[in-house]
């Protein structure tokens, strides 16, 4: 770096006196300039000079470059190009023979001066029969640094090609490390397609490669000079274009297969011909590559058991002392499985509809899931449930999936159970069951629907796809008594829309136990709050609606004090719990209809096995959970076949215990005294309590 240095100068007059040297003073013609350079104005000549330099040094080292490709054709299907290798900047470089031409050069004079300076050729026309008016020339740009700094750095390459294969270079080792003929196919095109990442040098030091002076572009960044290379050899071959294929057995970067193809493109015709060579392969047939086809059976067979995640699936393989495959490879398989099972990630609304009309058709085997029923909507149709009014520019759909074993057992059933379950599917989309329960409280589902959304409309499609279902197996219409859920009011509206509302409204006993416990906490005396929850327990117990109407009035009375109760948080509980589950959601009583649960748990345990056995705990997308939900319905089917070893049998009478059974026979022996009295429609019977043999009256 060059720097202007400035002087500072005293300003000093001239002296009248005769023993003072005036030719020291600086005030003079000569030097008058120099008291005009102050410290600024010489910041700014220092600047202004090394902005100059600055720029004659740019030029220097970012001028045009000229050089040759020199591409061998000597060998069909093999053709290679002449690489010089250098060592810049810490990294190791490939590209072509090049540098700065002289003052009054012309690109072809200044292209072969620098190949022969760096290959060490002392005559380039004997060596390679390379003239100097061989080739094109055409125009590159390294792909490095913004548009502009790209075109000072303007490349210039005469590409040609020689029938030899010259192997005697001497080239200059101050300014190149190597020369070599690389073959054009084994490289990259673009800076991030690197072959080779490290090289190691004399030292053992290991270094970057870099190949940006061999994927030189045009100034758009398009067609590369690869491409050019290929162009060039296919403008001069008269017979056509060849393409050329090598054997996939040998690793692309390495000794290659004797044995190979090509096809020439005939430049005359439509004609294409294909070239093999007489020799034979060179690598041994029986290297395996990938996993070996035991294995992936053995993959499938653990991933279809339950042994889904890679790590489990190693340790299980290494248990049965298998090929061990690498935990990528396990991986990469699992995803060409999962798609071959299930099929794509993806689907839409379309492919949706065709595959539910696919599965429409009511199967022969009673236990192969079909289509009941679906229904999609568009964003141009219109939609008529009020309580979706803001999502109405979605897509909607549902789809109920049952079997026929499965809507025979729906025939027979007088009450329904409902409920939705989430984290099953991973856009999440609810997954509704229905189902009902037998004499022995056991659940048995009719199917499962996917829908869009938890509304009113939702589950009333499912509801009227039971209906359907009845048409099509040639049953008669359900007509339920009952219906146990957890008194959401889409459930209810739903089902009051297909059955009517005469039935029982039965709340989930373990459901509004929850809620009244979350609600009963901000009672600021515990042992009132623990007291009131035990009288609640009691109510629950009532077996029949006329007991527990009472019961829930003396509950009333008891907790109110006759209206004289003073403390506030008990009275803000009472009114929650008149108005929630004494006027709003009665039906949590055990008496509200015979053999019939109370609570949801059945079902719930159902939604349970499904995350457990049917997904095992893994969200799937809706592609994919469409099969794995015809699976689980085949499944339920299967359980209740009467073929099946391990039959569920839907029970028709309540199973009596041997428990029971003792218990009755010790009662029947028993000589209690029991006190009728008959009513007008029904008769009470009075017995006494504990170890009391009678009572003296009943009232």
């Amino acid at each position: 770096m060059q720097h202007i240095i400035y002087r500072v100068q005293d300003y000093r007059p001239i002296s009248e006196d005769k023993f003072v040297d005036n030719n020291d003073s600086e005030y003079d013609e000569q030097s008058s300039k120099y008291k005009l350079c102050t410290p600024a104005i010489a910041e700014i000549r220092i600047r202004c000079a090394n902005y100059i330099w600055k720029e004659w040094a740019n030029e220097r080292h970012w001028g045009p470059r000229v050089g040759v490709i020199a591409i061998s054709i000597n060998e069909v299907g093999a053709e290679k190009v002449l690489l010089i290798s250098f060592i810049e900047n810490g990294r190791f470089n490939y590209g072509f023979p090049k540098g700065k031409p002289n003052l009054g050069e012309t690109i072809r004079m200044g292209g072969f001066r620098e190949f022969q300076e760096e290959t060490g050729i002392n005559n380039i026309s004997s060596a390679l029969h390379i003239h100097e008016n061989d080739g094109v020339i055409i125009k590159k740009y390294p792909q490095i640094g913004p548009r502009q700094q790209r075109r000072r750095r303007t490349h210039y390459y005469i590409m040609t090609t020689t029938s030899t294969r010259f192997e005697s270079f001497r080239p200059d080792r101050k300014e190149v490390c190597d020369v070599e003929w690389r073959s054009i196919y084994t490289l990259p095109c673009r800076n991030n397609c690197k072959i080779q990442q490290k090289y190691k040098t004399v030292n053992g030091e290991e270094i970057p490669v870099n190949y940006h002076m061999v994927t030189l572009r045009d100034m758009n960044g398009r067609n590369p000079t690869i491409m050019d290379m290929l162009l060039y050899i296919d403008a001069n071959n008269e017979d056509g274009r060849r393409v050329y294929y090598r054997c996939n057995k040998a690793k692309l970067r390495g000794p290659q297969c004797s044995a190979s193809i090509h096809l020439l493109y005939h430049a005359d015709s439509d004609q294409v011909t294909l070239y093999k060579t007489e020799a034979e392969h060179e690598h041994h047939n029986e290297k395996v590559r990938g996993i070996d086809a035991n294995v992936k059976k053995c993959i499938e067979e653990l991933y279809n058991d339950g042994i889904m995640k890679p790590k489990q699936i190693i340790r299980a393989l290494q248990t049965r002392k298998m090929k061990m495959p690498t935990l990528i490879q396990i991986k990469n398989y699992l995803v060409q499985y999962k798609k071959k099972k299930y099929g794509l990630h993806k689907i839409s609304l379309g492919e949706f509809e065709q595959w539910c009309d696919d599965n429409v058709e009511v199967p022969i085997d009673e236990n192969k899931a079909f289509v009941v029923s679906y229904k999609i909507l568009y964003d141009n149709e219109e939609y008529e449930d009020d309580e979706d009014i803001e999502e109405d520019n979605e897509n909607k759909f549902r789809i109920f999936i049952s079997s026929v074993r499965l809507l025979n057992i729906a025939s027979i059933s007088s009450h329904l159970h409902d409920d939705a379950t989430y984290k099953l599917v991973w856009q999440g989309f609810p997954v509704l069951i229905v189902g009902t329960t037998d004499f022995n409280k056991a659940f048995h589902p009719f199917g499962l629907a996917v829908c869009s959304n938890e509304k009113s409309k939702d589950f009333e499609f499912i509801f009227n796809s039971i209906q359907v279902g009845m048409q099509k197996i040639n049953k008669d219409l359900l007509k339920p008594t009952a219906l146990i859920s957890d008194a959401a009011d889409a459930i209810k509206n739903g089902f009051t829309n297909i059955f009517g509302s005469s039935y029982n409204q039965i709340m989930c006993w373990a459901h509004m136990k929850r809620k009244v416990d979350s609600r009963v906490c901000q009672i600021d005396d515990k042992h009132i709050a623990k007291e009131i929850i035990e009288d609640i327990e009691m109510l629950q117990l009532s077996n029949s609606t006329e007991v527990f109407k009472l019961a829930s009035t003396l509950f009333i009375k008891k907790w109110n004090m006759n209206n004289k109760q003073k403390n506030q948080s008990i009275l803000d509980f009472m009114n929650y719990f008149h108005n929630e589950w004494l006027k709003t959601n009665d039906g949590w009583h055990e008496g509200i209809q015979v053999y019939t649960p109370s609570t949801n748990n059945a079902l719930e345990a159902t939604n349970r096995t499904i995350k457990d056995d049917g997904t095992f705990r893994e969200r799937h997308v809706l592609s994919r959970f469409l099969t794995i939900a015809s699976n689980i319905v085949n499944n339920w089917s299967i359980e209740r076949d009467i073929t099946s070893i391990n039959e569920k049998i839907f029970a028709t009478e309540p199973t009596i215990s041997l428990e029971l059974w003792t218990l009755s026979y010790q009662w029947a022996k028993s000589t209690t005294d029991i006190i009728c009295i008959p009513n007008d429609c029904s008769k009470t019977y009075y017995m006494p309590a504990r170890d009391l043999q009678s009572i003296s009256q009943a009232t």
